[in-house]
């Protein structure tokens, strides 16, 4: 991926280094960084490979990698992996990276399902790119409702900065047991029904490889300079772009009300429930009814019959 060209405006630009000096918007931000792989892409350059469990480690990193010099991007893996923790020296880190690049997928123990509604398109204009947030919106609603009609797993959204993220932040099977390439290929072709039995115009197909990254919650979009907030359930239809604005979240958090957040950062907190050491589950009951909700998914989305659906998911291994 190439880096482009984030610099901004001066205003952007003192904006930007105000958003990030607050302590309780890094401690947000942390708080989705915990076993995952941190990279920052900036116009100048990219840094891969980051560890970051807590609000003072990801300042840290922005000391060590010149965060505030350049506007840069955050992004963390969507494979949730045992991230080991690299040095910061140059040339024993390049050597840590070549050894963690190859054991990459023995670390993963889990990958979150994710649907990224693209409104980002060369050249739009104002109008053209209210337009195409207004067809994002009503797709990821569509999205929304069949999941709220035909099964109880727990989503959430949010924007990206350019356009809509839809997640679904709940284990669907241990990756021991069905592997990371069988888990992809799965999302993949769910992703792709949804597109063909819906007629998603704006959903990316692209996103479903190991090593793919993500915008960080409550991180700024660097080209547009809008923070990627998340979206209430029933706030979705009255979204614009004028509630990512720094200077809007910044009045929310020196309200102090977080209100409309809440669900969506309880949501990654509840995840944590379904780790332990052997990648197993905690709660073998609440698994077993996801499990059922996916065969009714499944018998949906391909239209076939329900003995039929869970005899393909039992072949791909949940």
């Amino acid at each position: 991926m190439d880096a482009k060209d984030y610099s901004g405006s001066e205003e952007n630009q003192k904006e930007y280094a105000l958003y990030y000096s607050y302590q309780k918007v890094r401690d947000f931000i942390s708080s989705f960084l915990r076993d995952r792989e941190i990279r920052f892409a900036s116009s100048k350059w990219w840094f891969v490979g980051l560890k970051v469990n807590n609000g003072l480690d990801l300042l840290n990193n922005f000391k060590r990698y010149q965060f505030f010099e350049y506007p840069t991007l955050i992004y963390h893996s969507l494979a949730r992996l045992n991230m080991p923790l690299l040095s910061f020296e140059n040339s024993e880190k390049r050597k840590q990276l070549a050894k963690f690049n190859s054991k990459f997928n023995r670390l993963v123990y889990d990958f979150d399902f994710c649907l990224d509604f693209d409104a980002k398109k060369e050249g739009l204009n104002i109008e053209d790119e209210k337009f195409s947030l207004e067809l994002c919106k009503r797709e990821l609603k569509e999205v929304a409702d069949f999941f709220e009609k035909e099964t109880d797993m727990p989503y959430r959204q949010k924007c990206s900065g350019s356009g809509l993220h839809f997640e679904i932040l709940h284990p669907i099977s241990s990756l021991r047991r069905i592997g990371l390439a069988k888990k992809l290929e799965f999302f993949n072709d769910f992703a792709l029904a949804l597109k063909d039995m819906l007629s998603l115009e704006t959903l990316d197909l692209t996103i479903y490889d190991n090593r793919r990254i993500w915008k960080t919650p409550f991180s700024i979009d660097t080209k547009t300079f809008r923070v990627a907030v998340p979206i209430n359930k029933n706030d979705i239809k009255s979204f614009d772009y004028s509630k990512c604005k720094i200077k809007k979240v910044l009045e929310i958090l020196n309200i102090g009300r977080f209100d409309e957040w809440n669900e969506y950062i309880t949501l990654e907190d509840s995840f944590n429930v379904f780790k332990n050491n052997s990648y197993d589950f905690v709660d073998k009951k609440e698994h077993l009814k996801f499990k059922q909700d996916l065969f009714d998914v499944w018998k949906c989305l391909f239209n076939v019959d329900y003995n039929k659906s869970k005899r393909i998911m039992k072949k791909r291994g949940f």
